[in-house]
């Protein structure tokens, strides 16, 4: 009597580069995305916390990025740039305030989004959006509604 013995790989081959430095790029639909704070491990209590978007692409995959709206230079001016292609409100400071406003509605979330892995490095990064319209340029958003109701 034979037993069969379970394969030691994947039914189907990987896409991802083999050779150090090699590049691969995919693009998945987003399913969801979700906002919170992110303070890195080990940081004193004053340093910097970004805020952390985390898009389900399929079942138990994610991908996340870091947004250093509290922090200052390159980091911060890419934090602005990311912002404004979400949104026309103005850019905030502080991160907390940047999750209420996205767990309000107030930024636009993109239908796709292309992912760059490179063998040989530890994380793969977030390199283009897709918007649902994209005939427009802006993508659209629920804007705050700062009247009150009475």
């Amino acid at each position: 009597m034979f037993e069969r013995k379970k394969s030691q790989h994947d039914q189907n081959a990987t896409s991802a580069g083999i050779i150090t430095g090699q590049v691969t790029e995919d693009t998945f639909e987003v399913l969801e995305v979700m906002y919170g704070i992110h303070v890195k491990r080990g940081a004193p209590p004053d340093a910097p916390r970004t805020l952390r978007v985390d898009y389900r692409l399929g079942f138990n995959r994610w991908q996340s990025e870091w947004i250093c709206l509290e922090h200052s230079g390159f980091a911060r001016q890419k934090a602005e740039a990311w912002w404004l292609k979400r949104s026309a409100e103005p850019i905030p400071d502080d991160v907390e305030v940047a999750l209420a406003m996205a767990q309000a509605g107030c930024l636009a979330t993109p239908s796709a989004i292309t992912i760059r892995s490179v063998a040989g490095e530890e994380f793969d990064r977030i390199v283009a959006y897709e918007w649902r319209n994209a005939e427009t340029p802006e993508p659209e958003y629920a804007p705050v509604n700062d009247e009150v109701p009475f």
